[in-house]
């Protein structure tokens, strides 16, 4: 058993924390969003095109420990690259996923959102999930952060 407090080990757990290191700016990532709350950036294994992962800046493990106040935050984030990736994207439609906990697929220990652009008969291919300059550009479009 660890002799480690609660408090060391969930230091050493921010220190490791791969989503941590990209808020950051210890790892590179192609930003789409950035505010004092939350960061975004286009997943390294893309979904499909502008899929795009928002992490709260805070390290929390999963989503029942963000609080209420930034979780209507998300929601208005949520909805504006959500209109972003419908205008200048071109995607039909977008899907938001969440999966809280390691028994609904989580892989990593800090809570992390994925808004998912959809296209009208179009599928990701291989070759064409690498993180996109011109893609990030097209999502920030408009937000203004």
């Amino acid at each position: 058993m660890s002799e480690e407090s609660p408090e060391e080990l969930l230091k050493k757990q921010i220190e490791n924390c791969i989503f941590c290191k990209i808020v950051n700016g210890e790892m590179d990532s192609r930003k789409v969003f950035e505010d004092e709350n939350f960061f975004a950036f286009l997943d390294i294994n893309p979904s499909s095109e502008g899929h795009a992962v928002i992490v709260p800046k805070q390290h929390l493990q999963v989503a029942a420990q963000l609080p209420p106040e930034l979780s209507a935050k998300l929601a208005i984030l949520v909805q504006e690259l959500s209109r972003q990736m419908l205008k200048n994207l071109g995607a039909s439609g977008t899907t938001f996923v969440v999966g809280s906990g390691v028994a609904a697929g989580q892989r990593l220990p800090h809570v992390s959102f994925h808004l998912i652009p959809t296209y009208k008969n179009k599928v990701i291919k291989s070759e064409e999930k690498e993180l996109d300059v011109k893609v990030a550009e097209k999502v920030k479009e408009g937000l203004g952060a």
